[in-house]
C-alpha cells in the first residue's frame, strides 16, 4: 500500500495545521504553558453523524447536475489526512483523548470520501493528493492491487459499513493510515490513481521543500515561514490547476468526471480550477470537525 500513496509530510497539510490550530489555554488564561486540564476529548466527538451512503447519493446528484454545464467536471472531496508526525504527547497531557479524537475525525473524513468512490458508477478518473502514478494494469499494477485487495478484504470481511459508528478500531486505523482513494483502488472501484500534478513539477517542489527543511532542521512549526507555506499551498495548487486540463483533454478521458481528493485546508483550489475552465462540485468530507471545534471552545471556557 505504500506504493499507492507515498505520503509527503507537508503535501497532506490538512491535519498538520489542524492539530496546531488549537490553543489549550482557556480564555483569560495568562500562562499558556500551564493551561487548564480539559475533559476527555472523545466526549466531544459528535454522537450523531451523517449517513455516508445518503450523503454520497446526494453528492452524486449534484455531480450529474453539474454535467449540464457542458464544462469538464471536478468533484472535489475535501478531506483530512494523517501526518507522519503522529500523536503529540504534550497535547495529550493537556487534553486527554485528543489524539484519539483527531484519529476519529480523520477516519470519519476518509469514510465519507470512500463511500463516494463506492457509490459513483459514472465514467470517472481519480486524482489524489500524494498519490503515486500506479496503474491497475500490467504485472506490477496487478500484483500491487491483489496484495492491497487482500489487506482490505481481510480487515473488511463484511464489506464497508454504512455508518461510521459501525467501524471497528482496526478499520478506522486502515482509513486513517491508507486514505480513501487507496482503499477504493484495492477494492477495484478505480483502476488508476493519478497524482495531483505533473510528477516532474511535484518532484521539483518536493526537492525545494527538503532543502528548506534541512535549513530549518525539520518541518517548521506553524505558522510556517512564507517561503515554506508558498511551496505547500500556492505552488502545489498551481501545479494541480495546470495538470488537470491536460489530463481531462486526453481522448480516453473525454466526458469523465474527475474525482479529486485533496486536503481541506487548500481553500484556493476551487477558485483555481474554475479559472482553468472546470465546473467544480465540492464535498466537505469531515464537516463534523467544525462542530467539534465549537465544543472544544465551550469546554475551554468551562475550565477557567
Amino acid at each position: 500500500m505504500k506504493q499507492l500513496l507515498e505520503k509527503q509530510k507537508v503535501a497532506l497539510a490538512g491535519s498538520a495545521l489542524l492539530l496546531s490550530s488549537f490553543s489549550f489555554c482557556a480564555p483569560g488564561c495568562k500562562d499558556s504553558s500551564n493551561p487548564p486540564q480539559l475533559p476527555h476529548a472523545m466526549t466531544l466527538f459528535p454522537k450523531t453523524l451523517p449517513n455516508a451512503v445518503t450523503q454520497a447519493d446526494q453528492f452524486i446528484a449534484r455531480i450529474e447536475a453539474a454535467k449540464l454545464s457542458g464544462k469538464p467536471v471536478v468533484a472535489l472531496l475535501k478531506v483530512y489526512h494523517q501526518t507522519e508526525e503522529g500523536s503529540d504527547p504534550r497535547v495529550e497531557e493537556q487534553a486527554p483523548g485528543f489524539n484519539e479524537l483527531i484519529g476519529n475525525l480523520i477516519a470519519e473524513s476518509q469514510f465519507e470520501a470512500l463511500w463516494l468512490y463506492l457509490k459513483f458508477d459514472g465514467a470517472r478518473l481519480a486524482v489524489a493528493e500524494g498519490a503515486a502514478d500506479v496503474e491497475g494494469v500490467g504485472e506490477l499494477g496487478e500484483i500491487t492491487q491483489r496484495a492491497s485487495s487482500y489487506l482490505i478484504t481481510h480487515h473488511f470481511p463484511n464489506g464497508i459499513p454504512h455508518r461510521f459508528q459501525e467501524l471497528t478500531p482496526e478499520q478506522k486505523k486502515i482509513l486513517t493510515d491508507i486514505d480513501a482513494p487507496a482503499v477504493a483502488f484495492a477494492l477495484r472501484r478505480i483502476d488508476k490513481l493519478y497524482p495531483a500534478g505533473d510528477p516532474r513539477e511535484l518532484d521539483r517542489i518536493d526537492r525545494e521543500r527538503k532543502v528548506l527543511e534541512e535549513r530549518y532542521g525539520g518541518v517548521p512549526k506553524t505558522p510556517w515561514p512564507p517561503e515554506y507555506h508558498d511551496l505547500v499551498f500556492r505552488r502545489r495548487e498551481e501545479a494541480l490547476a495546470a495538470y488537470l486540463p491536460k489530463l481531462a483533454a486526453l481522448p480516453e478521458n473525454s466526458g469523465k468526471v474527475i474525482l479529486l481528493t485533496y486536503g481541506t485546508l487548500h481553500f484556493d483550489i476551487p477558485m483555481r480550477l474554475r479559472k482553468a475552465g472546470f465546473e467544480v462540485v465540492e464535498l466537505d468530507c469531515g464537516g463534523v470537525f467544525d462542530s467539534f471545534r465549537k465544543e472544544l471552545k465551550k469546554s475551554a471556557k468551562g475550565a477557567k
